[in-house]
């Protein structure tokens, strides 16, 4: 059986379990598989600006720290979204920020 002779309840899900990391290629792959998944592109890609600056480092607090662990603990895709960006900085050969 194809990916395309699913039903649309398994396909949904599989777009879902993509997220962060496969979406955008899963995503252009054919017309069906964008139709079923187009609920989530401004999500994803709100997710995508919004934790792409995401860091810690000494001149920030405590209490941001404590905010971002439980904003994760409350979400935990989020933190695939940190770990899926930093692997990109790596890949397209810019190198890593370095903490200060």
């Amino acid at each position: 059986m194809s990916l395309l002779g699913l039903p649309v309840e398994i396909l949904r899900y599989i777009i879902e379990e993509s997220v962060p990391e496969g979406f955008e290629s899963l995503m252009l792959s054919c017309r069906v598989v964008y139709e079923c998944g187009n609920y989530l592109i401004n999500t994803h890609n709100t997710r995508k600006r919004a934790w792409n600056f995401i860091g810690l480092n000494r001149s920030r607090s405590r209490a941001y720290g404590l905010a971002l662990l439980y904003r994760i603990s409350n979400e935990p895709i989020l933190a695939r979204y940190k770990i899926y960006q930093e692997g990109q900085l790596l890949l397209d050969g810019r190198t890593p920020p370095t903490a200060t």
